[in-house]
């Protein structure tokens, strides 16, 4: 799997709703999505948009400043009212990185990472923690005790609550109008007689629907839900409102035997003149009412069925082949990027402007460019146009910095600041439009409102198998458009330390398994699924607080003994390996390969590090304060091996090697001549029985000492007494 995919479906997992594991870590949440890029072609070319949330991803942060460090240079923007801050007309390549301060005035940052030339990027930072699974004990909430939050705020969150029996999901609608009254949350106006639904995905493929009516206080109840961890459910609800609906979906809940567990789906409340509520618009095309828009993402093929049905009665409503749309030339992007030429002399500018529709890469001719001065974008300057191969040359003044302003299709742009004092440069336009989207299909929804899911069977190849959307609501007032990832099931990634300990490789840190898919993954039999350690590996340990669900299985690895439910699934584990002469090796087979792995190998003199295939390498200072030899970006294909080696670490001395088979060598030796003699004597007396014990007992002893190696004193002292006892016998 290629990085570029890999971040496809990072975009791709931002938008899964996390899981209710009874056991679940916090880190098994979507908040491993914080500060890492997620590429969107939704987003224009050359902009980076940062989003800011307090702890929870509808918790927005508006009016905050945002810091993006392009190449060390800071740039400043305040968040929208959606906690949103934009950077535009960023040069393809740049280095940046997103900065926000949290509650306490500290910074908190993204990862840096390089403006792509084919997409924009957004990227998500918090102010504060991000609010912890039900299984980690830090989750606010409806119902949650303390101070009541907005209902719309935590709607869709799943809270576990140990009063109510395991398989129970207790369902709160409401047009947020919810209030703590008399210690318990109240709804003075509530949505009595709507129906709220329930969709499970079962491991085995098959679907499961139930439905039920709000009682008076706007509850519905859903009981003996499966608790084995092979069904994730998804309840949803329409509430009308102004005209329209606002449609909810909650987050997936995966039952657990211990504890049941609760949420509110709310929406605005019934006066608001504010955009209808829609959990379902998880693509930013618009889709007309009446319609149903799929989108095939991933690795799909032009062609592929795509079926919509019916939950309640599995029945097909609609199916169709899936196509490329037709591109939206309206749709245009640019970026350019400024690079000094020492071999132009100073003044001199060259500009090319070259791209086109979707991927293509043509020269651009006959495009008006004006340079002006860059603190001065509306100063008449001078105008040049492209010729038929896209350039164009000229002189420009040697002091102060410079702007190129050119349109493209009716959109103005303008290149960030240059200059060309000392020599002269070369300014590198590219220019798209009509980005091409991934094959879709686009049917006609049903007339009255229902739960409908889209399907497609894939057949006769390694991503063999049944792919599904979300399930969502058909409403006659909007239409939908959601996503099918047409992906690997289950991959695989990890990030480890190691470092030398009592002459062995001491291994340990995070195992991350993800499930693409929207049902849980149960694997082959009812084990559970088996994440693979290196060969001969030892000692294999786990965090206590992964050791209820997930189990070390000697000389094979790690057991995930519950289904994995949608999204991640992370645990704490580490191993040893032996070391042999020096030379430590990681053979790992990987049946799921691996996908931007990650390893940190504590230095030492004279260490030699023979990395996997393929990955970046050099050396960081740990927050220990010590050396580490950092191996980055393993990307392994599925079925193949990973092999690391580690040489010229410190081996034991030769003769600590040899001297305890030399010594129980000679051992062996004594005793049989001491067997030798006694019989070559005279018979004597029969040997005292208390004799006999003691010298049983030292035997034994002296096995163990030879084994363990341990107090080669009392070694010395148990072979005299046993010389003594046979000559004496």
């Amino acid at each position: 799997m290629k990085a570029s995919k890999l971040l496809l479906l990072g975009a791709l997992l931002a938008v899964m709703p996390p899981t209710l594991v009874g056991t679940l870590p916090a880190e098994a949440q979507p908040a491993s999505a914080i500060g890492k890029p997620l590429p969107q072609k939704s987003t224009p070319l050359g902009t980076v948009t940062v989003r800011v949330i307090a702890g929870n991803v509808r918790a927005a942060v508006a009016g905050t400043e945002v810091t993006l460090l392009v190449n060390n240079e800071p740039r400043k923007a305040r968040t929208n009212n959606e906690g949103r801050a934009s950077f535009d007309k960023l040069s393809p390549g740049v280095t940046v990185q997103a900065v926000v301060d949290d509650e306490e005035g500290k910074p908190t940052q993204s990862e840096p990472f390089p403006v792509p030339s084919d997409s924009g990027v957004v990227v998500m930072l918090t102010t504060k923690p991000m609010e912890s699974s039900p299984g980690g004990g830090a989750a606010a909430g409806p119902m949650a005790g303390g101070g009541m939050p907005e209902a719309r705020v935590v709607s869709g969150k799943v809270i576990a609550d140990a009063k109510l029996p395991g398989g129970t999901l207790l369902v709160r609608i409401t047009h947020n109008n919810l209030q703590m009254i008399d210690g318990r949350p109240k709804d003075p106006q509530p949505p009595a007689g709507e129906p709220v639904h329930l969709v499970g995905y079962s491991a085995d493929d098959t679907v499961d629907f139930r439905t039920a009516k709000a009682n008076a206080e706007g509850g519905v109840t859903f009981d003996n839900l499966d608790q084995t961890g092979n069904t994730v459910y998804f309840a949803l609800t329409a509430l009308p409102r102004n005209g329209g609906f606002d449609r909810m979906r909650s987050n997936a809940v995966q039952p657990d035997p211990q504890s049941g567990a609760k949420m509110v789906l709310s929406g605005e409340k019934p006066d608001s003149a504010a955009p209808f509520v829609d959990d379902h618009k998880l693509r930013r095309t618009e889709t007309p009412p009446g319609k149903i828009r799929i989108s095939l993402e991933g690795n799909p093929h032009l062609g592929q069925t795509v079926k919509i049905i019916d939950a309640a009665t599995k029945k097909v409503l609609a199916e169709a082949p899936a196509v490329l749309p037709p591109p939206d030339e309206k749709d245009v992007q640019s970026a350019s990027q400024f690079q000094l030429a020492n071999n132009l002399p100073a003044g001199k500018l060259e500009v090319q402007l070259h791209g086109g529709n979707a991927n293509e890469n043509n020269p651009i001719p006959d495009v008006a460019v004006k340079l002006v001065p860059a603190d001065d974008p509306k100063a008449e300057g001078v105008t040049l146009t492209t010729a038929k191969d896209g350039w164009f040359e000229t002189m420009l003044p040697t002091t102060g910095k410079h702007r190129a302003i050119y349109t493209i299709k009716g959109k103005e742009f303008t290149s960030d600041p240059f200059e060309v004092s000392q020599a002269g440069g070369r300014l590198d336009v590219l220019v798209r439009w009509g980005t091409q989207a991934p094959p879709e299909v686009l049917v006609d929804a049903p007339v009255e409102p229902t739960v409908v899911y889209a399907e497609s069977v894939v057949q006769g190849n390694k991503l063999s198998g049944t792919f599904r959307s979300l399930p969502f609501q058909v409403v006659p007032t909007a239409g939908v458009h959601v996503p099918i990832l047409i992906y690997p099931r289950l991959f695989f990634t990890f990030t480890l330390k190691v470092f030398v300990e009592d002459e062995q490789l001491g291994v340990q840190g995070r195992w991350t398994v993800f499930n693409t898919g929207w049902a849980p993954y149960k694997g082959e039999g009812d084990d559970g699924v088996l994440i693979r350690a290196p060969r001969g590996h030892k000692a294999g340990i786990l965090a206590g607080n992964n050791q209820n669900d997930v189990a070390v299985v000697p000389n094979e690895g790690f057991r995930l003994m519950r289904p994995i439910p949608p999204g991640e699934k992370t645990f704490i584990a580490g191993f040893t390996m032996p070391i042999d002469r020096g030379t430590a090796e990681l053979v790992w087979d990987l049946p799921n390969g691996t996908n931007e792995s990650h390893i940190e190998i504590k230095q030492m003199q004279g260490m030699v590090v023979d990395a996997p295939k393929g990955a970046q390498t050099g050396t960081g200072r740990g927050n220990d304060g010590a050396t580490y030899y950092v191996i980055d970006g393993i990307n392994v294909d599925p079925g193949q091996t990973m092999q690391l080696a580690i040489r010229k670490l410190p081996a034991a001395p030769l003769w600590r090697v040899w001297a305890p088979r030399f010594v129980a060598g000679f051992v062996i030796a004594l005793m049989a001549v001491g067997i030798v003699y006694a019989l070559s004597k005279k018979k004597k007396p029969a040997v005292d029985s208390a004799v006999r014990v003691r010298r049983a007992a030292l035997l034994d002893e002296l096995v163990e000492l030879e084994r363990s190696g341990d107090n080669p004193k009392r070694r010395e002292q148990v072979m005299a007494e046993l010389e003594r006892i046979w000559i004496q016998s």
